[in-house]
Parts: C-alpha cells; sequence; structure tokens
C-alpha cells in the first residue's frame, strides 16, 4: 500500500555512500515514527524496551534484540515504549 502524502523524501548519507543511521531515544524529535514510506530498506534494531512496528495494515511487536527489515514503499511508523531503537536507512539500487 502506498499513500502518496506521506512519502518521505530525504537525502541519505552521500552518493558515493548513500545510507542513513539514527539512534532514536525519547530525546529524539521522531521517537515516536509516524506512518511513512520512501523507497528505501530499512533495518530497525531495537536496543531496548519494546516497540509497536505497524508494516502496511499489519503490527508487529518488537522488543530488545530484535532486528526487523521493511522493504523499500512499505507505510510503515512506530510506537515505542520506553525503547531505544536504531535504524539504517539504504538504497539497494
Amino acid at each position: 500500500m502506498k499513500v502518496t502524502g506521506k512519502y518521505e523524501d530525504m537525502l541519505r548519507g552521500t552518493p558515493e555512500f548513500p545510507l542513513g543511521f539514527y539512534r532514536v531515544d525519547s530525546s529524539h524529535p521522531n521517537y515516536h515514527m509516524q506512518l511513512h514510506w520512501h523507497v528505501e530498506y530499512e533495518m530497525i534494531h531495537i536496543c531496548t524496551g519494546s516497540l509497536t512496528l505497524f508494516l502496511d495494515e499489519e503490527t508487529v511487536q518488537c522488543s530488545g534484540g530484535d532486528c526487523i527489515l521493511v522493504a523499500g514503499s512499505t507505510l510503515h511508523g512506530a510506537t515505542p515504549r520506553g525503547c531505544v531503537y536504531e535504524c539504517a536507512v539504504f538504497d539497494t539500487r
């Protein structure tokens, strides 16, 4: 499911190394991940706590140590609970 109004168009890394990496805790402005999508893949690693992850029309409960790969163009978002998580966003094209 693509929702064009939630497209996240952002430059990740550099043309030579197209990777964005984010470590997210409760002080991060995007701690609660709003629903969005992008063409790049995203790997989400849960360091501590728990995270409810929304993937298209599915809901997945994640906890510390889990690692999730989100395919490009997948609508996704998350609600953390006492969570620290890391995201790596990268282009496979």
